[in-house]
């Protein structure tokens, strides 16, 4: 009988595995034999999109298990032979059989690996022999998933700031409390892009802080089809900082840490797994059952927010658009490198070992560090506008009036019209609108902001006898407060939260 040498799947184009949704994968299944094979009947391959989680829980006697699955596509392809039972000769020496499969155009996660859960997508050929044991060979690749694009997560700019204080109790008496601060340079990053972490610990107790610590932790989150969870986290970075006396400050600067080949928040597609990512700052309190720590939760996506900084006359830096986008990622494999993949084919009649591990798009980008003290930060602004919400006349990469992104937040639409570019952007200090002839249905509604002052000419005030419609009510009558929206009965001074505002609660970590 002829014996097996070599026997793999191998794509085209450099041999690359990594591919998208809809892309059309093509290769070949090489063969090579010493000697004739006669009791082959077909040449198979098999292509499966999947998702899979177990875990177990309890003692050893009452020990349960918990299990989900997802398929997301699987087709069969015969690449030699008949799907029947007649044997046929395969020669000896080396054969090449090709195949193409598309991969289904519909979201699909990005692969991942871990000891409770994984997503895999793999090719797997098999030499049917109807009389004897089967070969097998597998190959798994990466689809990259649905992108997690951080230009449309409106807080991808913002700084991540947590506090918490906490009270040492030392036989029965309390001593002063232990503050804690941290802050991230901005909430959203990508695989190869630079995080800057600051934070402090204001030791006010009797005790020593030993060290400071920071970790990019991964939460996971696995289901079960019958609706169970359980958590598992893993360290991404794990560095330490110098602590402190009591009654001192240890700090850390703007520590930077670059995001290694990690998979994305989400995984956007799959329902029975959740990934989660937290900066954890912690001070190690000496001899006490707690640390001082704050949690600051941002995002890991797949395509980054490219905007060198703008220098801003007040000083403060703002981040505005470019027209250039950042250079494409390389595809660098998971941060735990390569593992071997148990075969449920059983080694005896499978081709090789099954090494893998998914590979993530991974940036070459610039670092910039913070240019403000991570204690003070710089008021949020709106990443459009710079401070006060127009932009620079001698900036071309701003929005023209009426062009996109026009009118700043705030403005009533249409103002300044383009019969008025002097107006634009309006003088320090003033209203800035243009003068009665600048713009039908001028002046505006009662109520609103935007009347020239009386030094912009002809037409303000009204002339006498034209009563007072489209005029503001005089300050201080009721019509007055009614419209600036305070006063009268069951008034308060609180404000509601703004629109947007995202609320996030971090739960205990219990580790099940």
């Amino acid at each position: 009988m002829g014996k097996l040498t070599v026997f793999e799947v191998v794509f085209d184009g450099d041999n690359v595995d990594v591919f998208s949704s809809g892309e059309v994968v093509n290769g070949y299944i090489r063969v090579v034999l010493t000697a004739p094979k006669d009791d082959v009947t077909a040449i198979k391959l098999k292509f499966k999109g999947k998702a899979h989680t177990h875990w177990t829980e309890g003692s050893e006697d009452e020990e349960e298990s918990y299990s989900a699955s997802e398929t997301y596509f699987k087709e069969k392809i015969v690449c030699w032979g008949k799907d029947d039972k007649t044997r046929r000769c395969l020669e000896a020496g080396e054969h090449r059989f090709p195949f193409s499969f598309k991969i289904p155009d519909i979201p699909l996660p990005f692969p991942f690996e871990s000891s409770l859960g994984w997503i895999r997508y793999k090719v797997k050929c098999k030499i049917d022999r109807p009389s004897k044991f089967d070969h097998h060979t597998e190959r798994l690749f990466t689809v990259t998933g649905q992108p997690i694009d951080l230009r449309a997560m409106p807080n991808a700019m913002h700084p991540v700031r947590r506090e918490d204080t906490k009270s040492v109790c030392c036989l029965c008496c309390e001593t002063g409390p232990i503050i804690t601060k941290a802050s991230t340079d901005k909430a959203g990053y990508v695989p190869g892009e630079t995080m800057y972490v600051s934070g402090t610990v204001e030791n006010n107790s009797n005790r020593r802080i030993l060290h400071l610590t920071v970790r990019l932790k991964q939460w996971v989150r696995y289901f079960s089809s019958g609706g169970h969870s359980t958590r598992r986290e893993y360290n991404v970075i794990n560095e330490r900082a110098p602590g402190c006396e009591e009654g001192e400050v240890a700090r850390m600067d703007w520590k930077p840490h670059v995001i290694p080949s990690i998979p994305p928040t989400g995984p956007q597609g799959c329902r029975i797994m959740r990934i989660e990512y937290v900066v954890h700052f912690e001070g190690d309190v000496e001899n006490t059952p707690f640390d001082a720590n704050v949690y600051l939760p941002i995002t890991i996506g797949t395509v980054p927010v490219y905007r060198p900084p703008y220098q801003d006359p007040s000083g403060v830096i703002v981040q505005q658009p470019t027209s250039s986008g950042p250079p494409p990622p390389s595809y660098e494999i998971a941060l735990e490198g390569l593992q071997e993949v148990p075969s449920k084919s059983g080694y005896d009649y499978t081709f090789g070992k099954l090494m893998y591990a998914p590979q993530y798009p991974t940036y070459n980008l610039p670092a910039q560090p913070p240019a403000w003290d991570p204690m003070h930060p710089p008021p949020v602004q709106d990443p459009t506008y710079p401070p006060g919400g127009y932009p620079p006349p001698s900036d071309p990469t701003y929005p023209p009036a009426f062009g996109a992104g026009y009118p700043p937040p705030g403005v009533p639409e249409g103002y300044p019209p383009p019969s008025a570019p002097q107006t634009y952007p309006p003088p320090a200090g003033g209203t800035g609108y243009p003068p009665p002839e600048g713009d039908a249905g001028y002046p505006p509604p009662a109520g609103t902001q935007g009347y020239p002052p009386p030094a912009d000419g002809e037409g303000y005030p009204p002339p006498a006898g034209a009563g007072d419609e489209g005029q503001p009510p005089p300050v201080g009558s009721e019509d007055h407060t009614a419209a600036a929206g305070g006063g009268g009965e069951g008034s308060t001074d609180e404000k509601p939260p703004a629109e947007g505002t995202e609320v996030i609660e971090l739960e205990k970590i219990e580790i099940s």
